[in-house]
């Protein structure tokens, strides 16, 4: 599970250098079918997974990582988990 979340939160920081190699006709709301070597790489080092697992996880994940879901994205970086602790009684602890 570890790895496919990181698989995920990686994605969403690499999505636009993933737009960038891809040719510029790709309509940037549409979902890339399959991630770039360049991405695809460094998501086998540092999700330590196979590339075949990236690929994997790529085709369930991919929606979710581009169209950014309502949920992950309260946690997708610091201050956003900042946001939904402030939003929903974070105070509390």
């Amino acid at each position: 599970l570890s790895q496919v979340l990181a698989l995920v939160y990686l994605s969403m920081h690499v999505k636009k250098k993933i737009l960038l190699l891809y040719p510029s006709i790709h309509p940037p709301a549409a979902t890339p079918p399959n991630l770039p070597l360049e991405t695809c790489t460094f998501l086998v080092r540092s999700c330590s997974l196979t590339e075949r697992d990236v690929e994997a996880c790529w085709d369930t994940v991919q929606d979710l990582v581009w169209q950014e879901d309502e949920i992950i994205g309260q946690v997708k970086n610091g201050s956003a988990i900042d946001s939904t602790f402030f939003a929903h009684g974070g105070v509390l602890y």
